[in-house]
């Protein structure tokens, strides 16, 4: 076995240094610190973060630095670099060397950037949830109507009438003369001693054909033979086997609605109901605190504000009124 790098520490440092030390297995060493006065027994050793092994004589590194350099190589090979990956890469760095946090940082290209591609909200302005409203009010009475249509309303009169997403187990829903829907788990906009959303909804007895109340107990009644015992979740699939559905799957549920009813899903996603519902909400004069607390928004968010309060317009109207007589 060869020390060489250990002794030229010992010689510089003149605190530690390693000799081989003969005991059952010949590739046992010790090391030993001649501060503390011991001697430990071991067939590996760490030292400036270095690994030494006797009995497979090699040398590595931890593995947090080949995940390090492995990371650095992947960047070195793009052209362009997005800026997640690069904070992940300097969070990886800082762990593996903190003494880099007090180093400067060249910000002036990021700084570039923001100035030339700043943040814009997506659309500038929304479609108009009445058309849509009007489909699915037509889709009553419920008995005979498949299950597939049942699903499609109620997942889309969900996602207009709560902001938030239609992801809802049966565990949190509450249902007497109102309905209570509690959403306990981790959002995108949760936070620590932040206020978890709940939705309250009213019975419609003047238009039952929108009432989700009367909707949510006739699909609940109706999927009662198909749902497992072990399932929590209020939206199964429509075919065996069945069983929870995902958010991709009720996304495109939500998307095949608004197809249905008119809406170009080329242009506008299925997150825009999100605008839409909390668009329409403030036009028709609902407090900005209570959009807020709805979509799930602190207080001094501006988000609403600046990304999410989107016009709502029909782009056809001034053509329509220029050339229909």
């Amino acid at each position: 076995m060869t020390f060489s790098c250990w002794d030229y520490l010992s010689l510089n440092a003149g605190q530690t240094s390693l000799h081989p030390w003969i005991s059952s297995s010949p590739w046992d060493f010790v090391l030993v610190n001649f501060l503390k006065s011991c001697l430990r027994p071991s067939t590996s050793c760490k030292y400036l973060d270095f690994i030494f092994h006797s009995i497979k004589q090699s040398i590595s590194i931890p593995r947090r630095r080949e995940n390090l350099r492995d990371l650095t190589t992947k960047i070195a090979r793009l052209s362009k670099c997005p800026i997640r990956l690069f904070a992940s890469f300097i969070g990886s760095l800082i762990s593996v060397c903190p003494a880099v946090q007090y180093g400067l940082l060249y910000t002036k290209s990021f700084e570039k950037e923001a100035a030339l591609k700043p943040q814009r909200p997506r659309y500038d302005f929304i479609w108009n949830p009445a058309p849509v409203i009007a489909k699915l009010a037509s889709i009553y009475p419920y008995e005979g109507i498949p299950l597939r249509r049942i699903t499609t309303k109620l997942v889309l009169l969900l996602a207009l009438g709560m902001g938030q997403r239609a992801a809802i187990r049966l565990s949190q829903i509450s249902i007497s003369e109102k309905i209570i829907i509690r959403c306990p788990d981790r959002t995108k906009t949760s936070a620590p001693g932040r206020y978890q959303p709940f939705f309250c909804f009213s019975r419609f007895l003047e238009q039952e054909n929108l009432c989700i109340v009367r909707l949510t107990e006739h699909y609940i009644e109706r999927t009662r033979a198909l749902r497992p015992s072990s399932c929590d979740s209020l939206f199964i699939s429509l075919s065996k086997p069945f069983r929870a559905v995902k958010a991709q799957t009720l996304s495109r549920w939500i998307k095949q609605g608004l197809r249905e009813a008119g809406i170009n899903t080329e242009t506008f996603s299925v997150h825009s109901t999100r605008h839409a519902s909390t668009s329409r909400a403030a036009q028709k004069g609902v407090s900005s605190d209570l959009i807020k607390r709805a979509a799930g928004w602190t207080g001094e968010s501006r988000v609403f504000a600046n990304f999410y309060n989107r016009p709502i317009i029909n782009p056809e109207e001034y053509s329509n009124a220029v050339l229909l007589i």
